[in-house]
Parts: structure tokens; C-alpha cells; sequence
């Protein structure tokens, strides 16, 4: 995922057109909708289309939100992009 450094703006807005025609979770993904959808099921990650803005490229992350908030979403996204899908932690029993 690539991103450039935001400009007075609390989102980002990486591209993540590399990961077009890959499979998550077994569902093929072709555009910014699609991944958008796909990563909201599988990682429980939110994001918005970039082709909502014309740049179908792209997708738009808000960082308006607590650092734990943003450190799960960047986990969340990490393994998500990495493994094709999310690996939730195990529950611990005690």
C-alpha cells in the first residue's frame, strides 16, 4: 500500500490498486468498492472508495480517532493485505 503524506487533513489516502486481483477470503477483488467491502467483512477494517472521488486507485482512511482505534485498524489492515485475509486473535481462557 502506497501513501503520501497528508497535508492538513486528518484522513490518508493510499493507493492500493496492487492488490486488484487478488483473492480475500475467497472473493476476488477488482476496483476500491470491492476492497473497500471485502476488508470491511473479512478484517473489520472501514474505508471509503476512492471511487467515490473519481480515483478508483485509492481507497480513504479517516484517522480522526483514538491511537488504539488506529493501531487495531492498521493491524486489522496489515494482515488482511498480507495473508489474504483477517486472522483474529485466539480468545485467551483463564
Amino acid at each position: 500500500m502506497k501513501c503520501r503524506e497528508p497535508k492538513g487533513a486528518f484522513y490518508a489516502f493510499p493507493d492500493v490498486s496492487a492488490h486488484y486481483g487478488r483473492k480475500f477470503g475467497g472473493k476476488k477483488v477488482e476496483g476500491s468498492v470491492a476492497f473497500c467491502e471485502t476488508m470491511l467483512e473479512q478484517a473489520e477494517v472501514a474505508a471509503i472508495p476512492g471511487a467515490a472521488f473519481g480515483a478508483d486507485s485509492f481507497v480513504r482512511f479517516s484517522y480522526a480517532v483514538g491511537m488504539d482505534t488506529i493501531r487495531r485498524g492498521m493491524n486489522g489492515s496489515a494482515s488482511f493485505l498480507r495473508d489474504g485475509c483477517f486472522r483474529k486473535p485466539e480468545s485467551q481462557s483463564g
